[in-house]
Parts: C-alpha cells; structure tokens; sequence
C-alpha cells in the first residue's frame, strides 16, 4: 500500500483510478462498491470533486447521478429520523468541478440547475429549492406532481419585492399541489406562510423576527389542519412567538421526534405540552425559554409517568431554574432511564457558577448518582 506526504496527491491520483473505470455500462456497480453510502462518498468529498473535474461532459453523468441519487436518500433517512437538514454542498461542489449544473431525476437544486422550477418539479423526484430565479414566472401547473420539495432559504434579504417574491413562490406550490417536505426559513420574512395545505411537512424550521402572536397562532392552525396524522417530525423555532395553541397542536405530532424551541418565554405554558407530549419525542431543547423550576418538575413528572420514555437529550440552559428543580429532573432520570445514554446541557440553569456549558452524557446509574450526590454540585465532565 502506498501513501504520500502530501494527501492532496494521493487524493488526485484516487480520483484517476475512479474515472478510468466510471463506463457507461459498468459505473453503477463499480460506484456502488467503491461508495457503498453518502457517508463515503462526504468523507471521501474531494476525491470525488476531483474525479467530476477529470472526467468529461460524456462520462461525468453516471457520477453526478450516483452522487444525486446517494444525497437525496440520505436526505430522506434524516428527515425519517427527526434529524437536522443535511447540506447538498457535495452535489453542488461537483456540479461545480464538472461544469454541469442541471436537472436530476433523483435530487434537483434550483435554481442553480438552470430550469424553469415547474419543469424541475416535473421531472425530479427530489427538488431543493434555495432561492428564486428572478426570471422564473413560476407558472406552476395544477396537480399532483412526483417531486417532494424543500425549502431552505437562509438570509436571502427582505424588502417588499422580495416579499412578494416570496408570496407568489408559497401560492405557486400551493397552486401546483407540491409535496413540500421541509421548510427552513432564516432571515426571511415568514409573515404571510399559508402551511395548511402541506400535509406532508416533515420538517419545520423557522427563525423569524417579524412574527407577531397571531403569526403563532396561525402556525399553529396549519399544523391542525394537517389532520389526525401529522408527518412532522423535526421542528425548530426561534425567537417565533409561541402561543399555547402552538404547544397544543405540536403535542399532536405523533411523529415529532425533534423540538427546539430558542428564546421565548415559555414560562406557565410548558404545561400544555408536557400533558401529552409526543410519544417519539428524543430531543427536547427549551433554551433561554424563561423556564422557572416548576416548568422543569413538571418535565420530571411526566418522565416520572412513563411518557417520555424515548428521550435521548434534554437541553434547558440558559433558564434560571435552580439546583433543586435540576435535582429532581436527574432524579427521576435515575429512576427511569439509569442504563440508557441520555445527554442533559445545563448551563446558566443556577447548577453551574461558572456560566460554562454543561453537558452530561451518562450511560450508567452510578455516574448519575455521583453527580447527584455532590455536595458542590460540579456537573462537569
């Protein structure tokens, strides 16, 4: 076996054997066993941007499709899972290196492929909608297409064309029936979103400073407009307002498996979850949410009953509630959970003077009760 001092040469001559050996009638099977996952293939990320940029226009296809087709089932296993939103850079970076940035039948980025986005959700089985061609007349046509859509728009600017760019993009998908999966909003103005049509949201994230309490209030609308069967399985809200129908509607999400909710109070409202909280629930984040400590022993009252018995980490910092309501939450996360890996963050919460993040990742019940019975209660690992 060879290796070289300088790995941007050993990676450039891995990426040479691969494309000797991408044939049209051969590549699927020799890209399978060479990159069996996505992981591979992200791992191994630059020798795969190296093989896009030496193979030609005629014999870059099969590695493109293999690399789309690989992105988008991984995509869908996180989404399953209630995990957070993977990146496509992968698939742009080689898009990028082989000067080819075009349609997919497995995984689409628009607008960079190019394509008006009706033609694009025509004739993609997975669209990844990143901003808005400013010539695209999204003149969507009505019916169910095959493409499921997401939605990822992060700091893209905000002034009133912009908006009702936006707007016509909502009623556009709207309009054409689309199967909108995901929704991950930053830095875009969300006022006007209409969800009640998009029964197959997956995944939701928002991060909003122009929502008012009614902008909740809707939110919270279109959730139960979904119906009995929500899909929603991820869903992270910051600085959105919270009302307690939104609490209400969220602990309807049979398959929530994620929820972060960042910087708002939710002080005397957590109750309203915590009385039927999602029975798939693993990661429950309620940071800087005002929490006082009888919002934390009512989430010890509710591990207490048996009904968050997935749970896989709890994150409360940044709220003032104290060492005793902590003690309580640790306790009964010894009764109920002493042999499972569970991970609690606690800074700012009073049990840590020093301000620092506080993690625990505990497996063993031993470990939880030393940490219980300090009598400084240094939680740190």
């Amino acid at each position: 076996m060879l290796s070289f001092q300088h790995k941007l040469l050993q990676e450039y001559l891995a990426a040479v054997y691969i494309a000797e050996n991408i044939k049209p009638d051969t590549a699927e099977t020799f890209l399978n066993e060479t990159f069996p996952t996505w992981e591979e293939i992200e791992t191994h990320r630059e020798v795969v941007q190296f093989a896009c940029g030496i193979l030609d226009n005629d014999h870059v296809y099969p590695l493109l499709n293999y690399v789309s087709k690989c992105t988008a089932k991984h995509i869908h296993n996180e989404l399953d899972n209630g995990k957070e939103l993977p990146d496509t850079s992968i698939l742009a970076s080689c898009q990028k290196e082989s000067g080819i940035s075009t349609m997919n039948q497995h995984l689409s980025l628009y607008p960079s492929c190019r394509r008006p986005l009706a033609e694009v959700l025509a004739n993609t089985e997975l669209v990844y909608i990143e901003g808005i061609d400013m010539n695209d007349p999204l003149e969507l046509s009505p019916g169910p297409g095959p493409a499921k859509v997401i939605v990822k728009l992060v700091d893209v600017g905000s002034d009133s064309y912009v908006d009702r760019l936006y707007d016509r993009l909502w009623e556009a998908l709207h309009s054409a029936h689309s199967n909108l999966i995901t929704l991950h909003l930053e830095g875009v103005s969300s006022k006007n979103l209409k969800l009640q049509h998009f029964k197959q949201m997956k995944y939701l994230a928002l991060s909003s400073h122009d929502w008012s309490e009614s902008s909740g209030e809707n939110l919270a609308a279109s959730i139960e407009a979904w119906g009995a069967e929500p899909q929603l399985s991820y869903c992270r809200l910051y600085e959105v307002p919270i009302p307690g129908s939104l609490l209400t509607a969220l602990s309807r999400c049979n398959k929530l498996m994620t929820l972060r909710l960042t910087n708002r109070n939710l002080h005397d409202k957590l109750s309203v979850l915590m009385e039927s909280p999602p029975p798939l629930l693993r990661c429950l984040v309620l940071q800087a949410c005002c929490l006082h400590g009888g919002d934390v022993e009512h989430i010890a009252q509710v591990i207490r009953a048996g009904r968050l018995s997935h749970l896989q980490e709890v994150n409360i910092s940044a709220n003032p509630v104290g060492e005793v309501a902590v003690g309580h939450l640790l306790q009964e996360l010894i009764n109920t959970r002493a042999n499972t890996k569970l991970t609690l963050v606690l800074a700012g919460t009073g049990v840590d003077e020093d301000g620092e993040d506080t993690e625990l990742s505990v497996q063993f019940e031993a470990e939880w009760k030393a940490k219980l019975t300090h009598t400084d209660w240094d939680v740190s690992m």
